[in-house]
């Protein structure tokens, strides 16, 4: 197998929050994708699309297809208008290697504009799982995987990396809190746009701040009645968000896939509307930033407040990093041993024939439990040798002792 891990990825490392708009994928979108490049690139065995509020990157397994190819086909099918210019925004490996050290990174909050972000590793998390759902794991992305939850488990327990306030959801609650300080929390109303991920944390989240008067309102009703079941507060009508009816908040935070412009008037009254736009696409009409009566935060000026106990994360980043060193020698030795794993594997059914022969012709009958011993033996014996046969005579030998 000729196989490499490679990586295509656009970030707020080299893309600014209006260029990775373009290519934020929907739970949708991100299967028509899957399918669309399963159906072009017959080679590739392996896909995991993840999709984040900084990141969009695919990590695939293949023989030809490489990872250039891959990110013109993604630009020529999302706008080529400019794809030479848009290139540029792009960061790409075909290296196993490099791959592997880079979603390490990655999953461990290294790479993220918070430092130390939290809720990475559960995005991860449910795009491998989306990779299992469609066959579509691979064997190197099936262990690049296995090192990157060791590696995330490590850093939570042998440092001080996670420490302190690094989920977006969390610090949204922050900012609510600070902005409105000298307000009662019953008197606050908060509106939570959307059911995803975000909003689900957000909710939680709530639990530890305490605020009273919580709606939520999403395209699908169903989904605001679960979420206000399972963690309390009102449901808030969809036509009422669309019709921009939100005089009596003033919290709304919006965080909905594919909505771009759905708030795009907030009525003044008492004092300041504080909206914050945790979407891809953005949901909030940026003008609504100049108006005098509000206060706007997006992704973007969130990452930027986000500097909480910036100071012990950094103290843990060399430990962060022997760890991602680690875990990556670790990966690099099991993909060294893979020609003798196959070997092995092939060699087993080769022994297995010849173990069941020899006893056949020596009048012994052919029992499981001395098969089995005997071929394990034997391969175990194949396996210190680097993965070379054993001689017969060598063979006759062990399976003697099992006879």
């Amino acid at each position: 197998m000729n196989n490499r891990l490679r990586y295509i990825s656009i970030s707020h490392k080299y893309a600014s929050l209006h260029m990775r708009e373009q290519y934020h994928f929907s739970d949708t979108e991100k299967k028509l994708w899957a399918e669309k490049i399963r159906s072009n690139f017959k080679d590739i065995s392996g896909l995991l699309i993840l999709v984040t509020c900084n990141r969009t990157e695919l990590y695939f397994e293949s023989e030809v297809t490489g990872a250039a190819q891959l990110r013109d086909f993604i630009i020529d099918h999302t706008d080529g208008q400019k794809a030479d210019l848009k290139r540029a925004y792009f960061a790409i490996s075909d290296d196993t290697q490099e791959t592997v050290h880079h979603i390490l990174e990655v999953s461990s909050g290294l790479a993220s504009s918070v430092l130390g972000d939290a809720e990475i590793i559960h995005q991860i998390k449910m795009a491998y799982w989306e990779s299992c759902h469609n066959g579509m794991q691979g064997s190197l992305l099936e262990r690049c995987m296995q090192s990157v939850f060791k590696g995330h488990k490590r850093i939570s327990n042998e440092t001080g990396f996670r420490d302190g306030t690094t989920s977006v959801a969390y610090k949204t609650l922050k900012l609510i809190a600070s902005t409105f300080d000298s307000t009662d929390k019953d008197a606050l109303n908060i509106l939570f746009i959307g059911a995803g991920d975000i909003v689900k944390q957000l909710l939680n989240y709530n639990n530890k701040f305490g605020f009273k008067s919580v709606f939520v309102a999403n395209r699908t009703a169903k989904k605001a009645e679960e979420l206000t079941r399972k963690f309390g507060g009102k449901t808030y009508s969809w036509d009422r968000v669309l019709a921009n009816d939100f005089k009596k908040f003033q919290v709304i935070v919006t965080a909905v896939s594919n909505c771009p412009g759905l708030v795009r008037q907030v009525e003044k009254g008492k004092g300041h509307t504080l909206l914050l736009d945790l979407a891809v696409p953005g949901n909030i009409d940026k003008r609504l930033k100049n108006e005098p009566h509000v206060i706007h935060y997006n992704l973007d000026t969130i990452a930027k407040a986000l500097k909480e106990n910036h100071e012990s994360r950094m103290k843990s980043i060399s430990q962060v990093d022997s760890i991602i060193q680690e875990e990556l020698q670790e990966y690099l030795a099991w993909l060294n041993d893979a020609p003798v794993r196959n070997f092995l594997a092939s060699y087993k059914k080769d022994v297995n024939q010849w173990v069941t022969s020899y006893l056949q012709l020596k009048g012994h009958a052919v029992e499981d439990t001395t098969t089995r011993l005997a071929v394990n033996r034997i391969v175990r014996q194949s396996f210190k040798q680097q993965g070379t046969k054993v001689p017969e005579r060598e063979m006759e030998l062990i399976v003697e002792e099992y006879i």
